[in-house]
């Protein structure tokens, strides 16, 4: 089950880096950049937390 959330998160982070560049080449505005880049980092920084946290409780339940 994990595996498949890895998987998921994978590929999430993938689509937000595709559409940053995608982003980056299109948009002539800087201010309509830098607010993507804010949400595209902001939402790694969330994925990566909720996967340490998730993980961390899998590892509580083990331990238990």
């Amino acid at each position: 089950m994990s595996a498949i959330a890895g998987g998921v998160i994978a590929g999430a982070e993938f689509g937000f880096f595709f559409a940053a560049v995608y982003a980056a080449v299109n948009w002539s505005n800087k201010e309509k950049w830098r607010a993507f880049f804010t949400l595209w980092s902001s939402t790694i920084v969330g994925v990566a937390l909720t996967a340490m946290i998730s993980s961390g409780i899998q590892v509580a339940f083990q331990g238990m």
